[in-house]
């Protein structure tokens, strides 16, 4: 009976790890009768090389003896051999016998070949498979994962992790390549028991020592792959950080430092992979050096025999050397897997751990379709942190009326955009603080939710693909008057006709071939294409010129008509036909009100738009 004391008692350590092995294989659906057909098919592949090098005996016996005859087949192939040629009267002669067994041998092994062949193609065919399963499973995953975890992590140690899951399918290949040598090493060991089994006794003492000192390497090993997984996370982050923020480098003249510090952690990996690599290899080496050893000794013995006179069969003792060459270096399947585990364990660490939600930051979402805005949104005592910082939303209550526009203003840092981005539901927020008419919007399912709100940024994300995928990205069967209209709209004519391949020129990552402006026209546009209901606009003019900024916003005034909009603004000028102002400062409502209203009052939102106004009476 199993206690918790026992020693065979599996460790919680241990059944986290067995349940996480098991997380791992039914996310790549790896299925159990796909492993019994690789068994079956390495258990063929053995088979077949196994009889070629057993029917090796009688053929060099009959070279090397005093000829062939029937007494030499192997009992099934002599009774074959006998039915066929008494029903055909053929006259058994030693060269027949010669041939009949050169024949058999070529036939097993091009039968081996053939089975080697479907082996080898449908083990590839399953790692492909369980590849694109487990990539993309991880992508996928990626799509749960709140906006604050993305906030936290650094993209170039996601793009690794991603790089991870294209890898670790050396390890199915990797084990599929031991399963075959297991079974050829026991059909070789049973083959070498055959042909003398004192010699037998002699190899399997060997054993124990390849183990042994291999295992301790592997220890070491182990731990030099670890630090070069942490090294390699180091170095993903750091070439992403440098190479996005070039400009910044550029700016600062921080070249010459950033190569350095770079070089100094490309060094650090180079010389652990190194020493993980070169210990590795030497486990693999191992098995030469034992092969080495035991032919030695078999040698030895063989020598002593014949001194002794001990009537050895130097047919079966040569084949013996010949299996035993082939058979010692398959001992290596026992640590080749330990090195494959030892390399896999931190990229697949790294790759389990996008399994749990531990610190993805999810946002729960509800089942409640959202079929549209009937009322207004109520925002009510909402709070709000980001974690390890200070409270960003302090108790903010108001409400977006329906087909109204709402502005929001305030310093930076006063929590603006925070509450787009729980209007999104990009993070969680506390239960009962956001209402979409009367549904608690934790309720609302975030696809019904968010085909009904449109975004417009104030840097707006725009993909490495064509201005017109960035333009339809929400909807694709858009006509092309549609698009020309609102092209003309937001004034993009000029861009396209810049541009060399007009609408189906890529724009590069974010959008690095426009201007800012651009960029949001672009960003305007999409949001138009869309047709949403309900549009939040974050600094969504601020990139503009003032003459750009005034055509832009008439034009959003026109077609954003009886949309529900809620705008934060910087400039105030943008805000003149809102029906309500709200001036957040330190994530608390200081001043609430239409436009004459906060500026009769003569608080700190009309200082600043006695000050915005001014300069831009003086410009």
């Amino acid at each position: 009976m199993l206690t918790p004391n026992n020693k065979f008692w599996l460790s919680d350590k241990r059944r986290q790890q067995i349940k996480l092995l098991r997380r791992l294989l039914n996310v790549m659906h790896v299925k159990p009768y796909q492993i019994v057909i690789l068994i079956l098919l390495s258990i063929a592949v053995a088979t077949f090389d196994v009889l070629g090098i057993g029917l090796l005996v009688p053929l060099a016996q009959g070279i090397t003896g005093t000829g062939f005859t029937a007494a030499q087949l192997p009992e099934p192939l002599s009774k074959t051999a006998g039915f066929f040629f008494r029903n055909t009267n053929i006259k058994i002669s030693p060269a027949l016998i010669f041939f009949i067994l050169a024949g058999t041998i070529f036939l097993t092994n091009l039968l081996g070949i053939i089975v080697t062949f479907i082996y080898t193609y449908y083990g590839r065919y399953l790692q492909g498979k369980y590849q694109w399963h487990l990539h993309t499973f991880v992508y996928n995953r990626y799509f749960s994962f709140g906006k604050l975890f993305f906030d936290k992590t650094s993209h170039g140690t996601i793009k690794k992790v991603l790089e991870y899951t294209n890898s670790s399918v050396q390890l199915v290949r990797i084990s599929q390549n031991n399963l075959a040598s297991l079974t050829q090493l026991i059909g070789y060991l049973a083959v070498m028991t055959w042909l003398s089994w004192r010699l037998m006794i002699m190899v399997l003492l060997i054993f124990p020592l390849l183990y042994l000192t291999s295992r301790q390497i592997m220890k070491k090993v182990n731990t030099l792959w670890r630090q070069a997984k942490e090294v390699t996370m180091d170095l993903s982050r750091e070439s992403f950080n440098i190479l996005s923020s070039l400009p910044l480098v550029w700016s600062y003249s921080q070249e010459e430092q950033s190569k350095k510090h770079y070089a100094q952690m490309n060094e650090k990996f180079r010389k652990v992979q190194l020493k993980a690599e070169a210990l590795g290899y030497f486990t693999i080496l191992i098995p030469r050096l034992i092969t080495v050893l035991t032919l030695f000794f078999v040698v030895a013995y063989i020598a002593f025999s014949i001194h002794r006179d001990n009537g050895l069969d130097l047919t079966r003792i040569i084949i013996f050397l010949y299996v035993a060459s082939r058979t010692v270096p398959l001992f290596k399947v026992f640590n080749s897997i330990w090195v494959a585990i030892s390399e896999m364990t931190p990229p697949l660490l790294e790759i389990i751990g996008t399994f749990n939600n531990k610190g993805k930051y999810i946002v729960r979402e509800g089942s409640t379709i959202f079929t549209g805005l009937q009322n207004k949104i109520r925002i009510s005592n909402l709070s709000f942190t980001y974690e390890g910082r200070e409270p960003v939303l302090r108790h903010v209550s108001f409400n977006v009326p329906k087909g109204q526009l709402t502005a929001l203003v305030g310093p930076s840092g006063s929590g603006k955009s925070t509450i787009i981005n729980l209007l999104m539901r990009f993070y969680e927020c506390p239960p009962r603080t956001i209402f979409f008419d009367n549904t608690d919007i934790r309720d609302l399912d975030f696809k019904s939710l968010r085909q009904h709100i449109a975004i417009v940024d104030q840097d707006p994300i725009l993909l490495h693909d064509s201005l017109k995928n960035n333009l339809t990205y929400s909807q694709k069967e858009v006509s092309d008057q549609q698009l020309q209209h609102i092209i003309s709209q937001v004034q993009l004519n000029e861009l396209i006709n810049r541009l060399e391949k007009g609408l189906d020129t890529v724009i590069g990552d974010r959008g690095v071939q426009l201007s800012g402006g651009e960029k949001q026209r672009v960003a305007i546009a999409r949001a138009l294409i869309k047709k949403a209901e309900i549009i939040l606009l974050d600094e969504a003019t601020s990139a503009l010129d003032s003459a750009t900024e005034r055509y832009i916003q008439n034009t959003m005034n026109t077609v954003f008509r009886n949309k529900t909009l809620l705008l934060i603004a910087h400039r105030l000028s943008t805000i003149k036909n809102a029906s309500q102002v709200i001036y957040l400062e330190h994530g608390e409502i200081k001043e609430h009100g239409t436009l004459t209203q906060l500026i009769s009052l003569n608080g700190q939102f009309a200082k600043q738009w006695k000050t915005q106004m001014s300069a831009s009476f003086k410009n």
